[in-house]
């Protein structure tokens, strides 16, 4: 249990070191695996409110299994996530799966700051309480640059019509989210259907 208010919970954890860091030069942990790890809301902002400085423990794969988000705004899947981690913390690549392997999302940061991000699903919910619409198919490509999402191409098929456009997200003091997007053939009936309206 980690955080005043149980923020995060893991029901198993490994933690495998490098076993000559031991000895000498900065702690390294080869291996860190989670396995039913669950966050609430408030646990996004834990790194936030953690001291700097002190002795470094460097990380060179973290895995978690199994991972539950509670939050006020998302549904999400239970998820997994295997991160290769460079010097600092700074991740290497990134690849989070959704446990039914309905959603797919690839991390690759450049080293310059940018991190390009494709994600990939397959008869996916959207995870908006607000708008739960289902994607028959989905790919999005984009550049993630501090608190800012750009996704430049968005494909999708769903109610059997196709969806392309682009979005941008931006976290900087508040969530916004703008984009534009073409709509084709989709079946409204059976979208506002999803989003509990009636058609």
């Amino acid at each position: 249990r980690i955080g005043k208010k149980d923020e995060v919970v893991i029901g198993e954890l490994e933690i495998v070191p490098e076993l000559l860091s031991l000895l000498s030069g900065p702690r390294t942990i080869r291996l860190l695996r989670a396995e039913k790890v669950e966050l609430k809301e408030a646990a996004l902002s834990i790194p936030e409110r953690m001291r700097k400085g002190g002795e470094t423990v460097e990380l060179r794969r973290l895995v978690l299994l199994d991972v539950r988000l509670q939050h006020s705004a998302l549904k999400l899947q239970p998820f997994d996530v295997d991160a290769r981690m460079g010097d600092g913390l700074q991740v290497e690549t990134a690849r989070i799966v959704t446990s039914d392997g309905a959603l797919k999302l690839l991390v690759d940061p450049d080293g310059s700051g940018k991190t390009s991000v494709k994600l990939e699903a397959s008869r996916w919910r959207l995870p908006l309480a607000a708008a739960p619409l289902v994607f028959d198919s989905l790919k999005a490509d984009g550049i993630l640059s501090g608190k800012r999402l750009e996704l430049s191409k968005i494909d999708g098929r769903q109610y059997g019509g196709t969806l392309q456009g682009s979005a941008r997200v931006d976290w900087t003091k508040a969530w916004q989210v703008s984009g534009n997007a073409v709509l084709a053939g989709v079946d409204l009936a059976a979208a506002q259907q999803a989003l509990g309206r009636d058609p």
